[in-house]
């Protein structure tokens, strides 16, 4: 079983990957949490926003065998936990894909997984596409609040330096509270901006 919670940030994604794991803690059943290394706001744990925090093992992507050794690490345990899987790269140093180990432990292990969907231009993560294509995968859309207008939020704001990333400005995660120049808020799709992103092209009729 692949359970996958997305959503913008502050819609309980975290703290829902950790309710699960909660339980299984209070069971005395082994299981192992993974997150990125980069994601050090935190240090080794999740921390959700109501305040609730399960330990993680941090994974360094600069380690050409980190796939082999969260393989190993998944292979002696039924539930694994993956925290902020859009951080992940698709690829390792060599060719192997961490979608394919997904796919592959997925077949008999309980695998749940907490994830913004998309970034700041709107658009969703790579590696996020390909895992909702994997059949078996469960998809649960979370929502937030919008920051500005109170309604339904399903996208995150990026701010540097106080102001809206612009459409052509990198890509590359940072973490806030790591970067200070950057911060993030849910919003939803009629408050979203994204100075310099192209117009929708509407494919009929005029309007």
């Amino acid at each position: 079983m692949i359970q996958l919670y997305l959503g913008p940030m502050k819609s309980g994604k975290s703290t829902r990957l950790i309710e699960y794991f909660k339980r299984l803690s209070i069971a005395n059943i082994p299981y192992v949490i993974f997150q990125p290394s980069i994601n050090i706001r935190d240090g080794d744990k999740i921390q959700s926003r109501n305040g609730t925090s399960l330990s993680a093992s941090p994974i360094d992507f600069n380690d050409k065998n980190y796939l082999v050794n969260m393989a190993n690490a998944m292979n002696n345990v039924d539930f694994i936990g993956i925290d902020e899987i859009f951080m992940f790269p698709e690829f390792d140093s060599g060719s192997n894909s961490f979608v394919d180990l997904i796919r592959f432990f997925g077949r008999e292990k309980n695998i749940i997984i907490a994830s913004l969907d998309s970034d700041f231009r709107g658009n969703i993560f790579p590696i996020v596409n390909n895992l909702m294509k994997i059949p078996e995968i469960r998809i649960e859309k979370l929502t937030a609040i919008c920051h500005y207008c109170k309604q339904e939020a399903t996208r995150t704001q990026k701010y540097i330096k106080g102001q809206p990333a612009n459409y052509n400005s990198s890509t590359e995660v940072s973490v806030e509270g790591v970067d200070k120049n950057v911060s993030y808020v849910p919003v939803c799709a009629g408050c979203h901006k994204v100075p310099g992103k192209p117009n929708l092209k509407i494919p009929f009729g005029k309007f």
